[in-house]
């Protein structure tokens, strides 16, 4: 490989990232007939997974068969429900909803994802249980219990899946056997993202449940990982829960971290709880200081913070629909620009792009069908209401449709030649195409922007979720549902409240795009300023130390520092090997 110089990096990234063509404009009769194409793809898909591989977790689209890969869990149609919902399917939504409570058992002998389950099952079944809970939808024609039905089945599995993070560390295993518990010869080194992202969905079922223990443990875990930080303020991508040892110390944005920095600023939105702001905050400058390379991010290392990987990978995807959620407009529009630059050049988003040598890295050229950068269009969408955003999905949209075989849609095993494989994974149904059903939905008779935050599997949570769980035991009460005395909805009540504050109770919630209040925020810019003119952002970043910064007292000092350990392939990362062909003879400089 040619040697690289940093500067010409810099060049080769700022080109890659001005080819967008904008959209002049679209009318709403356009944007309904987008619409309704989405709809018309996911009914395809949805349909064939019904009629081809229906119970099994997954569609194998090819061979018109199903696999079970996920536990033998059902995987797709717990991680749909919510998507019938938001489409206002309420009869097929009440079927599968009926269906689940008759016949799902999480009582297997099967060993599961911890990461995987808690995303896509977990998070599945909270919220179509707060959907099908919520009587202004009209979802189901006859009575649901408020305190039973879903939330029974997502209260066995958190159980299922608690004991993975009752670790001394507070590290989680990454995976569980939802019979037996964790093995003993069950490997003592887990993704950084896996441990970090629970809080949403173990933090929900306390709301629900008015149990804090799924909550404390989600909170403990992500703490856990941050005491490990380097004093760059950087997360290792994969770390030994045992000894508290980075074992891939390449910090980054995508693969193996990502989800941690959304979780954490979506887990102070929906909880209020300051010290996942703290550490929001503090994660998110090391990112810009250390990560960003013009409109692009790289991987860095924790300690020397010198470029490790020169790439773009599919999963930093999330990272502009991020930043436009927390307000910082200017730095996510030029960087989904970039994306969709890339996007626009080579048709899909391969796994990963070697943004030195401008060409799709060996050993990353598929595309399963992810939907971070259809996220991202979404949220820009309706944080800067430009028209440019309709054309980006319509670009998604028309590329995915070149993927439709007749038993559903099959991912990419390589971009460059089109070859399909046959898999299309649940979140296809629940991510892919929600967000570009709502980016295209002119109307949200279901969803509400402002109202929900959606998980990273794109499962929508109302901001107003303490008080929500509190009008559940009042809405069973009221429909002679096994009502609670007043001793006991005194005790569900105190409990609820002692898990700590949540959103402003007020039916005008403010749009989920805008930037989270935080009371008494800092307003100095420090937390940013770099020396390093590769890492240098616009002045607009300011907008998130000016709202978002905690005051001193709420930041976290404890900071253990660990030894960077060799790398290992743990996560589908790079062995030594894989890492010379990435760069050549030489690191870029």
């Amino acid at each position: 490989m040619t040697k690289v110089s940093g500067k010409t990096f810099a060049l080769r990234m700022l080109a890659l990232a001005s080819g967008v063509t904008l959209c002049s404009g679209m009318s709403y009769e356009e944007r309904v007939e987008l619409r309704e194409e989405v709809r018309a793809l996911f009914t395809h898909s949805f349909d064939s997974y019904m009629n081809h591989a229906f119970p099994d977790d997954v569609l194998q689209p090819l061979s018109c068969s199903g696999k079970n890969d996920w536990g033998n869990i059902t995987l797709t149609l717990l991680d749909t429900l919510d998507m019938l919902a938001l489409m206002g399917n309420a009869s097929e939504f009440e079927k599968a909803v009926l269906w689940c409570i008759d016949n799902i058992s999480f009582d297997r002998d099967e060993t599961v994802s911890l990461f995987e389950t808690n995303i896509r099952a977990l998070g599945g079944l909270i919220s179509a249980h707060l959907l099908a809970s919520d009587p202004s939808l009209k979802l189901m024609s006859n009575r649901y219990d408020p305190k039973g039905g879903l939330l029974l089945l997502a209260k066995d599995l958190g159980d299922r899946l608690l004991p993975a993070l009752q670790t001394a560390s507070g590290i989680p295993f990454g995976s569980i056997n939802l019979r037996h518990g964790v093995s003993s010869q069950e490997a003592r080194v887990t993704c950084t993202a896996a441990a970090g992202t629970l809080a949403l969905e173990f933090g929900a079922l306390s709301r629900l449940t008015g149990d804090s223990k799924y909550e404390m443990a989600a909170q403990r875990a992500a703490v856990s990982l941050w005491q490990r930080r380097s004093s760059h303020d950087l997360l290792g991508a994969h770390i030994n829960l045992v000894n508290g040892k980075w074992t891939q110390a390449d910090s980054g944005i995508g693969r193996g971290i990502d989800s941690f920095y959304e979780y954490m600023l979506k887990a102070h939105m929906l909880f209020g709880n300051p010290e996942y702001l703290a550490m929001f905050h503090d994660a998110y400058y090391a990112a810009l200081r250390h990560l960003k390379h013009g409109s692009w991010y790289i991987d860095a290392h924790t300690q020397t913070t010198q470029v490790t990987w020169p790439l773009f990978n599919s999963l930093q995807c999330f990272w502009p629909g991020m930043q436009m959620l927390m307000g910082e407009l200017e730095l996510g529009v030029d960087t989904l620009r970039a994306f969709h630059s890339l996007w626009v050049h080579l048709g899909y988003h391969p796994e990963g792009y070697n943004l030195a040598s401008l060409e799709i890295q060996a050993g990353q050229t598929g595309y399963p069908l992810r939907p971070e950068h259809a996220e991202s269009i979404f949220f820009a969408h309706r944080a800067t209401g430009g028209k440019e955003w309709l054309q980006a999905g319509r670009d998604v949209l028309r590329a995915l449709q070149q993927l439709k075989v007749p038993c559903g849609v099959a991912a990419l095993s390589d971009v460059a030649n089109r070859t399909q494989e046959d898999v299309m994974e649940s979140f296809f149904l629940s991510e892919t195409a929600k967000y570009l059903f709502l980016l295209f939905d002119p109307d949200d008779e279901i969803y509400e922007h402002g109202r929900y935050v959606f998980t990273t599997e794109a499962h929508p949570l109302p901001l107003d979720l303490i008080f929500r769980a509190a009008a559940l035991h009042e809405q069973r009460a009221a429909d002679g549902l096994s009502a609670l005395t007043e001793e006991e909805r005194t005790e569900v009540l105190d409990a609820l409240y002692q898990l700590g504050p949540a959103s402003d109770p007020e039916p005008d919630l403010p749009d989920s795009d805008a930037q989270p209040d935080a009371e008494g925020a800092h307003q100095g810019s420090d937390a940013h300023d770099s020396d390093d003119e590769s890492a240098s952002h616009t002045s607009s970043s300011n907008s998130l130390s000016g709202s978002l910064s905690p005051p001193a007292e709420r930041r976290l000092t404890s900071t253990p520092r660990s030894t960077p350990m060799p790398l290992v392939g743990a996560c589908s990362m790079p062995t030594p090997a894989q890492r010379r062909g990435i760069f050549g003879n030489e690191p870029i400089g």
